[in-house]
């Protein structure tokens, strides 16, 4: 089995270990496909674009990926209602504080890949499903790992 499979397994066991009032997405590519149990405080992991990044260690050579991270929650109040939607807000944020803070501590993802950090967020935004409304946002974590060529 390749690294990318491990990785990928280590970030779904870090968010669910550290978002554990969420459930997981079962399609974190399209966010609308999911239904409103999922999304009413979901997270969901995406594998995103690799690059070679031309480290040769040991019969070891060096790939980079992104994985985007991705967060939902219901929007369980009316527009108006300004305190309620902030702390709706804030609440996302917090939980993307913690997994940040959680993947600051363990770069390595239990010393599978060489570094992984979080690299970057799109910001909240809205998602609308029926008569639902969702506040999503995508984080992008960067990993680096050595695959094995003699394998």
């Amino acid at each position: 089995m390749s690294k990318i499979s491990l990785i990928y397994d280590a970030l779904v066991a870090r968010c669910d270990s550290v978002l554990t009032d969420y459930s997981q997405l079962p399609n974190p590519y399209d966010i609308e496909a999911n239904n409103e149990l999922f999304l009413s405080k979901g997270f969901g992991v995406a594998v995103g674009a690799g690059l070679r990044t031309d480290r040769l260690i040991s019969c070891q050579k060096s790939w980079e990926r992104t994985f985007s991270v991705i967060l939902t929650n219901q929007i369980t109040t009316t527009e108006h209602n300004i305190d309620a939607n902030e702390t709706i807000q804030k609440s996302i944020l917090e939980d993307h504080f913690a997994l940040f803070s959680d993947l600051e501590k363990e770069t390595t993802l239990s010393q599978i890949t060489i570094r992984s950090q979080v690299e970057a967020d799109d910001g909240l935004e809205f998602v609308d499903l029926d008569d639902a409304r969702y506040y999503a946002m995508q984080i992008t974590v960067l990993t680096e790992y050595l695959e094995d060529l003699t394998l």
